[in-house]
């Protein structure tokens, strides 16, 4: 990572600060899911666990003969909870090594599925710009032999070859969370051996309402119907994860390209987009606030200073920090 993306990831108000709120998120979170596993691991150890915490422990790599041995384990209790003294853990032997390790992959696990990231089970491979494809003959015309067969990743039948670009890294700009929440959230929600699925979907609705609230001002729900704003916190709240996405993506796509009227839509756009967003849409984030950027210069040159300031506004990434955009755009 270059210094300026580290800045940017780390330095509050200069960037977004996600490099350390991940960090601090992932601390404060592990304070409380060590004392929690613990008293699972002790409750597991003397029989008075309940088969859903016990479910926990199981799918988290713990067995009921590696509960027993962590509970004799130092560990010191608090009030209300119990702290893990993992440093006085033995580690002479490999058996001991690999009791650390079940407990760190679980603290990880838990944390992982807590503070949200794509990891690169979530990710596909052309999310880092490589993909596989089969050889073809006809691909000689373009520069791919045989020498640049994948041996790694062909089989005797079927040859690939690996290509790179990063230019297929573009339209997956932004998308660590969304993966993430995909595989942990929309996931979870679907698994039945989850507990309190129903509050932790409908507490991600009132935070997604939330974060809606401070988005937007009053004149925005004012000019919505129900449904629209439902759908809009639906979409804040992660619980559908990057199909979310897709749905807005492919909504935006058919109404700028005038395949769909947005008045039959069922989703409703999150603008109007044009002929123009159709096409930069699909390719992220970046061409398409640089798409929206020439929108804006473009109504300025043509003398809609006004279509021109709003442009701006919803795609410039400081102006929408709350209490900033009122400096800087105002309305007549």
């Amino acid at each position: 990572m270059n210094p300026l993306t580290r800045a940017y990831y780390n330095i509050p108000i200069i960037g977004n600060g996600l490099g350390s709120l991940t960090y601090f998120f992932k601390i404060v979170d592990g304070s409380f899911r060590a004392s929690d596993l613990m008293n699972y691991v002790v409750r597991m150890a003397d029989g008075t666990i309940d088969e859903a915490d016990a479910r926990y422990l199981l799918r988290h790599g713990i067995s009921e003969r590696d509960a027993k041995i962590m509970a004799q384990l130092p560990y010191e209790k608090g009030d209300s909870v119990l702290h893990p003294n993992i440093d006085k853990w033995p580690t002479k032997t490999q058996a001991d090594r690999d009791l650390i390790r079940k407990w760190n992959t679980a603290m990880n696990t838990g944390i992982g599925n807590t503070v949200l990231h794509a990891t690169s089970f979530d990710k596909p491979r052309v999310m880092d710009g490589v993909v596989y494809v089969r050889y073809r003959p006809w691909m000689k015309k373009i520069g791919f032999g045989e020498s640049d067969i994948d041996s790694r990743a062909s089989t005797q039948n079927i040859k690939l070859v690996r290509l790179e670009s990063g230019l297929m890294t573009m339209p997956f700009q932004f998308y660590n969370f969304m993966l993430g929440a995909t595989a942990r959230i929309t996931g979870g929600l679907a698994d039945p051996m989850r507990r309190h699925r129903v509050t932790g979907a409908i507490a991600l609705l009132g935070l997604g309402y939330v974060a809606l609230k401070l988005r937007k001002d009053n004149w925005w729900f004012d000019s919505r119907s129900d449904t629209e704003v439902f759908q809009r916190v639906i979409d804040q709240s992660g619980i559908f994860g990057v199909y979310a996405d897709l749905a807005y993506t492919a909504t935006h796509v058919a109404v700028g390209s005038g395949l769909l009227s947005e008045k039959d839509s069922i989703l409703k756009p999150k603008y109007n987009p044009t002929f123009f967003d159709a096409i930069s849409e699909p390719f992220g984030a970046g061409p398409s606030m640089i798409a929206s950027w020439i929108k804006g210069a473009k109504a300025y040159l043509d003398g809609d200073t006004s279509a021109a300031a709003k442009e701006f506004e919803y795609n410039m990434p400081i102006f929408p920090i709350i209490g900033i955009a009122a400096d800087f755009f105002t309305d007549d």
